[in-house]
């Protein structure tokens, strides 16, 4: 557009014509170098887009693009036009050259392929060969022209198919040959040379069933052959069959006699062997043929070892071998070696896991029997009333041996694996010196039975066994734990007789039970029982005192109604009122006596003691605490109110104390005897004791008590103090005495 601007600037309106034709040449040159720059961009475009094919439409519309720029001289006829028109023409005979080539190419490749297949067909390849013929699809041919030459492809194709089918179907027909007689028999696996004179292997022919979609057939009727004419005879004699030889291709077997072992370990092994050569040799260790291997070899021999075994192996035969851990270790050896070479996993019905479960059910056999005896005792004889009751001694041993085993699994220093039997022999225990206990004949059987179960343990020579006999002790426990608190839940509650009884009961067996642990601790530790046993031990005694103190808790909170709240201590020296509260503490003591006379002549005196002597501390806190709670005591309730207390403390414990202890000799029947022991777990009854003194003591008296430290014993210097501030009126002397008292206590 520049050179046409230029040219009109350079002919004027009045130029001549020699000036307009060489201004006309000009352009003509021009257009033409415009021309031939065109044509060469278009030659460029199409020749970078040769091989498109017909069908691409880029190169069109670039030269469609060069074909409408805004040059007024191209016309239809143009020389671009027919380059692109003759572009056209050549591209697509190129585009269908190349699609025929392609098509040939692959008849090529489908023919190679054809006859590789062959090849690997005569030189008995069939795994290879059948991958070869999947390879071979029509499909890649579809757009083969030729009809004729497609057909024959396809016959050609199913022609190989049925001959490969028919080849391994033969080969597998005559791969296990069997004989037998009535002693025994020979299994063999061999495969015939192909025509190349190659013999496929099994692993090659049962590749290929799986493809050509003989897999179920060909199973079918291996399995059946191997059912009848080598398994059915050999487990029919598995008592005596053993396996006399073995090759690379066939064993030897008999089945003469019967094996000496009665479990038929060694039929066994032999068996495992001949599971382990037909697997490898006859089904190739295909995971295909895995779930009919293990129907034909596998099943049947663990139906009949279940027989075996429970014909064998009995509860009383269980007892007295020690060899049937080894028998399962041995069993789960083979089991390995199976699993090992792919026929076994862990899903599958093991012999082991059948035996180790046959085991469990003797075992928990022989525990059942013991359960159902102390069930019995239990419920049939303690579960009808307290039975016959007897003495036994030696308790007091056997609960120093139950308390000394708690405390060492309770200890942060020692852990209960480390304790030693040494640290827990009976005769270097302390021992208690006083007391029997009375129990009843239920709990003494059930003690006679404990000790006969691990009497039985120590010589069993089976620790499978062994670790039921103790269980059963553990079980034998809980019986006790929970059926008598079932079949006596009112009495346990409300019967005072019952529930100390059932606490001494409950406390023999405890120490019994510990008693066994000491006796046996190495047996028990070896079975991994120490644990359990101990904590059962430690049930057994939280058992025993939760009902107790449930008793005790009662008892305290009846008694402590009748003296606590209503200002029932104040002006007591009105008649009316002392009599009310004389009342109360005849109450009190009345039933504090009845409960006495209940437990001593059933509790062994230290117990007697702890629980009493709870019940004692209770009412007598509260009594003392209504007391000392009032704001001042006048001088006539000093009078008075010694007088109330000594209905209660008057006679000291005698009164408490007038059955006598279950075996206990007189000697320690004393009131001095069981003052100490009551005194450590009722320290009020003493304070009520020494507070009707104080009553009757003056200041100095009360001082120089202090002084000499014998009410030290009982009361504290601001409970001295905060009675002598209610009962004497203010003044100096008072003061100053309080101030002595306190001054000393610091």
């Amino acid at each position: 557009m520049e050179v046409l601007e230029g040219l009109k600037a350079k002919v004027s309106v009045d130029a001549t014509e020699g000036e307009i034709q060489l201004a006309r040449k000009e352009v003509r040159q021009h257009v033409e170098a415009l021309d031939r720059d065109l044509l060469r961009q278009a030659a460029a475009v199409c020749a970078t887009t040769s091989g498109r094919g017909g069908g691409s439409t880029e190169w069109e519309k670039e030269v469609e693009r060069l074909l409408h720029l805004d040059f007024g001289h191209f016309e239809s006829s143009s020389n671009l036009r027919a380059l692109l028109k003759e572009y056209r023409v050549v591209s697509g005979d190129i585009a269908r050259s190349e699609e025929r080539i392609k098509s040939v190419k692959k008849v090529e490749d489908w023919w190679s392929n054809f006859e590789r297949c062959k090849d690997c067909k005569r030189n008995a390849e069939y795994a290879q060969a059948v991958g070869l013929l999947g390879d071979l699809k029509l499909s890649d041919v579809d757009d083969l022209d030729d009809a004729q030459e497609r057909e024959t492809m396809d016959k050609e194709q199913s022609s190989l198919s049925l001959a490969l089918s028919l080849e391994v179907k033969n080969h597998l027909q005559k791969l296990v040959q069997a004989e037998h007689s009535s002693e025994g028999g020979t299994v063999s696996v061999r495969t015939s040379p192909g025509e190349g004179g190659r013999a496929p292997s099994p692993v090659d022919l049962w590749a290929s069933c799986d493809d050509l979609g003989i897999l179920a057939g060909e199973l079918g009727s291996l399995t059946a052959l191997l059912e009848k004419e080598v398994v059915s005879r050999v487990l029919g004699g598995m008592k005596g069959f053993k396996l006399v030889h073995r090759e690379e291709n066939g064993c030897r077997w008999t089945v003469k006699g019967d094996s000496e072992d009665p479990v038929g370990l060694e039929p066994l092994r032999s068996y495992v062997d001949l599971v382990s050569f037909l697997w490898g040799s006859a089904f190739g260790k295909n995971q295909s043929c895995r779930e009919a291997a293990l129907a034909v070899l596998w099943a049947p021999l663990v139906k009949v070892m279940k027989g075996i075994w429970a014909e064998a192996i009995t509860g009383e035969s269980f007892t007295s071998s020690d060899g049937y851990s080894g028998l399962v270790q041995a069993i789960l050896g083979m089991e390995g070696e199976l699993e090992t070479q792919g026929l076994l996993k862990a899903e599958d019905e093991l012999l082991s896991r059948h035996l180790e479960g046959h085991f469990e059910s003797l075992g928990e056999a022989i525990k059942r029997g013991f359960l159902a005896k102390a069930r019995n005792l239990v419920t049939n004889k303690y579960g009808k009333g307290l039975a016959d009751t007897l003495l036994v001694g030696a308790w007091d041993k056997n609960v120093i041996i139950a308390e000394a085993l708690l405390s060492q699994r309770h200890s942060s220093h020692q852990s209960l694996e480390a304790v030693s039997a040494k640290s827990l022999r009976i005769d270097e225990l302390p021992v208690v010196e006083f007391g029997t206990l009375l129990i009843s004949s239920v709990s003494a059987e059930l003690v006679s039975l404990l000790e006969s179960i691990m009497e039985e343990a120590s010589s069993c020579r089976n620790a499978m066994v062994t670790h039921k006999f103790i269980e059963a002790i553990e079980d034998i426990a809980l019986v006790w734990v929970h059926l008598p608190a079932l079949l006596h839940r009112q009495e346990l509650e409300s019967v005072a007789q019952f529930v100390m009884m059932y606490f001494n009961d409950t406390n023999y067996i405890m120490g019994s039970m510990a008693s066994l642990v000491c006796k046996w601790h190495d047996l028990i530790k070896k079975c991994g029982k120490l644990s359990d046993l101990t904590k059962q031990i430690d049930c057994l005694g939280k058992v025993a005192f939760s009902h107790s103190y449930g008793q005790v808790r009662g008892r305290a909170a009846e008694l402590q109604s009748l003296v606590s709240g209503s200002k029932l201590f104040r002006n007591t020296h009105k008649a009316n009122q002392e009599t009310k509260v004389r009342a109360a503490i005849a109450e009190v003591r009345q039933k504090v006596e009845r409960v006495a006379h209940i437990w001593k002549p059933i509790l062994p005196p230290a117990y007697f003691s702890k629980f009493l002597g709870a019940i004692l501390e209770n009412v007598c806190t509260s009594i003392y605490a209504e007391i000392l709670s009032a704001k001042d005591i006048s001088i006539k309730e000093t009078e008075s109110l010694p007088e109330v207390l000594l209905e209660l403390v008057g006679d000291g414990l005698k009164p408490f104390l007038v059955r006598g202890s279950p075996g206990q000799p007189e000697s320690l029947e004393s009131e001095e005897f069981f003052g100490r022991l009551i005194g450590g777990f009722a320290p009020s009854w003493a304070k009520l004791v020494e507070l009707v003194n104080l009553f009757a003591m003056s200041l100095d008296e009360i001082h120089r008590g202090w002084e000499s430290r014998r009410l030290r014993a009982t009361f504290t210097g601001d409970e001295i103090c905060h009675f002598i501030s209610l009962v004497f009126e203010d003044s100096e002397l008072r003061s100053e005495k309080m101030d002595l008292v306190l001054r000393d206590a610091a």
